[in-house]
Parts: structure tokens; C-alpha cells; sequence
């Protein structure tokens, strides 16, 4: 330990647990260290939308799935929206959904975001 890890002699020490603990029950809490200030911790859970709890994000439909099958096995999108019956503005809306669920500006680099988080 080194005096970036050992706390002042003049602090109370609070063990991580205990601050978990409070965190997870008060969403906040206020530690005192004397003479070195006040420290104020806030504690965010993350937002979950649906039964996805792994990645944070909602599970894809059904339609989105399909669509994202469909672009993935290298079919271009009208061909996508033919098979589909769908119009190539509801296929281009499912690619924009994609794109931003795995925040990223391109078709494919959301296609290879999908396969490395196994949705495809």
C-alpha cells in the first residue's frame, strides 16, 4: 500500500461492502474525510427494458431479427424488404434501430456488433 491506497489517519474507514450496501439501498451516501473533505457517492442502477438483463438492452423483435438475418446472409435490403413484404423504408427503419442499438453509424459494423454479442 501506498499513500494513493491507505486512507488519511484522520478518516473513518468504511469498508466497500458497508458502501454497497448503502448505495444499493439509498441510491446515495456521504463519506467524511476530515481534514482531505467530503466525498459524495451516487449510485445509478442500470436501466434495463426488457427481459435482456445481460447487454442492458431490450430483445429484438421478431421483424428486426428477421430483417437483421436477412442483411447479414448478404442480401441487399430491397431483396430483404421483397422477401419480407415489407416496404425498403420499414427495412431502412429495422437497419436504423440496429444501428443504434449497438452504436454504431454503419450497417455493417452493426451486423458484426450483432454477431459478436449472438444476436445473428
Amino acid at each position: 500500500m501506498d499513500d494513493r491506497t491507505t486512507p488519511p489517519e484522520d478518516t473513518w474507514p468504511v469498508s466497500l461492502a458497508s458502501v454497497l450496501d448503502t448505495l444499493r439501498d439509498d441510491d446515495e451516501m456521504t463519506i467524511d474525510l476530515g481534514s482531505h473533505g467530503v466525498l459524495h457517492l451516487r449510485w445509478s442502477p442500470p436501466v434495463t427494458t426488457g427481459p435482456d438483463v445481460v447487454s442492458g438492452r431490450p430483445e429484438l423483435s421478431e421483424r428486426t431479427r428477421t430483417v437483421l438475418a436477412g442483411v447479414a446472409s448478404g442480401l441487399p435490403a430491397a431483396l430483404v424488404a421483397e422477401n419480407l413484404r415489407l416496404t425498403i423504408a420499414e427495412v431502412a427503419d429495422e437497419l436504423r434501430v440496429l444501428r443504434e442499438r449497438y452504436g454504431v453509424s454503419s450497417t455493417a459494423s452493426a451486423i458484426e456488433a450483432a454477431k459478436a454479442a449472438g444476436d445473428v
